[in-house]
């Protein structure tokens, strides 16, 4: 009977020892790929943070001012049978561009919207392009391209809208100098540099949209894991 509070010690030490010795058992899998999923990458958060407010610190007489300014460099139109407002930059004509075959960009109401459009002698039926700047790149596809032929000439054009658009846009306006190029793919595909015009009145369109009030961190994720 001695010995029984001595033995019920010595268990209980050895008991806290294992639990010591015994690392938690990691994260699941499953768990991480679901984070993964959900929030992209972690060098996806910073643009992800910077669309989820992007007027912060932006008073509203200097936003003004801004919306003012850049508003006189794009032609604005309103359909009056379904009342959207579509903003086109006047570098951009539809099918029509200094390459014959380039990007280009609009926001209708609040959305963003990155156009592909290929113009040659024959059909090569877009399917997707990437955008590549440096070592990064992003890639869009379209099930539903359009299609049209004029003396001639075909024209095709996919679109990428909403957050991928804005994501691609996004590395287009920030490739810091660097070309940015395109790869386009069909039955055939083409790759050429994205001009320097064409890139500029990306970006000021992907400003403009965020003037307008246009976020879509909510879509973010989704878009860096389609897109890739």
């Amino acid at each position: 009977m001695t010995f029984r509070p001595l033995l019920i010690v010595i268990a209980a030490s050895l008991l806290v020892v294992g639990c010591e010795n015994n690392p938690a058992p990691p994260a699941s899998t499953e768990n991480t790929q679901a984070d993964l999923e959900r929030n992209g990458p972690p060098e996806f958060q910073q643009l992800k943070a910077a669309y989820a407010n992007p007027l912060q610190g932006v008073d509203e007489q200097t936003r003004n001012e801004r919306l003012k300014a850049l508003l006189t460099k794009f032609r604005v139109t309103k359909d009056e049978s379904n009342k959207r407002t579509t903003y086109r930059h006047k570098t951009f004509l539809r099918y029509s561009n200094p390459n014959g075959t380039s990007l280009s960009a609009e926001v209708v109401d609040k959305t963003f919207y990155l156009e592909s459009v290929f113009v040659g002698a024959d059909w090569m039926f877009e399917k997707s392009f990437t955008v590549m700047a440096g070592k990064k790149q992003l890639r869009a596809s379209d099930d539903s391209p359009m299609h049209n032929r004029d003396a001639g000439v075909v024209y095709e054009m996919i679109l990428a809208s909403d957050a991928r658009g804005v994501a691609m846009a996004d590395l287009i306006a920030n490739a810091n100098g660097q070309p940015v190029r395109v790869h386009v793919s069909g039955t055939s595909y083409i790759e050429y540099t994205l001009s320097e015009p064409c890139r500029y009145a990306i970006e000021q369109t992907l400003e403009l949209w965020k003037l307008l009030g246009g976020d879509s961190s909510a879509w973010l994720p989704y878009a860096w894991q389609k897109s890739q």
